[in-house]
């Protein structure tokens, strides 16, 4: 019965871990795992402090470096109607506008004041209409300046328009303006200043807002909250936006 002996032979249990020098390569890699488990120490209060105050600080700075100072916070409501575009809040829509309607009422014609003379100014023709601006008024062209899309008028009988209180002050982007185009139009329409890309701000200043879906006649005035005039509107290579009034007063110096 030998082998009857053989299987009643009881073999060493494993020794336990405490009793022995070497580790199996299961043991050694659960030993890390439960190192790297374990949560971080807990930070100093001051140093939690100061990293607090310091991500606050981050914070403002980058507010206040996005924001324009200039723009107003709320855009402008408005009211919708067989009229046209209003803006609430804004210059009457049957407040009459600067200027007078020329071209079957597609463009403007505004007077300007310069050096004690008074100046009819609008936005450039096509070069087919050369000398003759408008039969109506038999209005004639007297200065041209293609690079700003500017034209100077003379003529035997304008009728009489109130001259525009102009300002030179170029607007920050986002600032909220109104366009007049008067209640034979489209009346007073809001708009907003945009960002040049690609345009000269000297020369045009691009327009957002309620303006981009309504036909305004060229040459409208574009004026800030307080009545002032920053330019004359104007579409250029599909954008729209107003010529500024600095460009009309450079235009006008040159012929004194």
């Amino acid at each position: 019965m030998p082998e009857d002996d053989d299987r009643l032979e009881v073999k060493p249990a494993p020794l336990p871990k405490h009793e022995r020098e070497w580790r199996h390569p299961s043991e050694i890699g659960q030993s890390r795992r439960a190192i790297q488990r374990r949560p971080a120490p807990p930070l100093n209060p001051v140093v939690a402090s100061l990293a607090g105050g310091l991500g606050l600080a981050l914070i403002v700075a980058v507010v206040a470096l996005v924001v324009p100072r200039d723009a107003q916070r709320e855009s402008t409501p408005t009211v919708r109607n067989a009229a046209g575009v209003a803006t609430r809040g804004a210059t009457a829509t049957d407040a009459a506008p600067p200027g007078f309607l020329v071209d079957d009422g597609s463009r403007f014609v505004i007077a300007v004041d310069h050096a004690d003379r008074t100046f009819l100014v609008s936005i450039n023709q096509p070069e087919e209409y050369d000398e003759e601006y408008d039969e109506e008024y038999d209005l004639e062209v007297i200065a041209r300046d293609e690079d700003l899309g500017l034209v100077v008028l003379a003529g035997g009988n304008p009728p009489r328009s109130s001259v525009v209180a102009t300002s030179t002050v170029a607007p920050a982007s986002g600032t909220d303006v109104i366009v007049r185009t008067g209640p034979e139009t489209s009346g007073d329409v809001a708009a907003v200043i945009g960002i040049a890309v690609k345009s000269d701000t000297s020369r045009f200043v691009p327009l957002g807002g309620d303006v981009a879906n309504v036909d305004v006649p060229e040459a409208a005035v574009v004026v800030d909250p307080a009545g002032k005039a920053l330019g004359l509107f104007t579409t250029r290579d599909g954008a729209i936006g107003f010529v500024p009034m600095a460009a009309v007063e450079s235009l006008l110096s040159r012929l004194d």
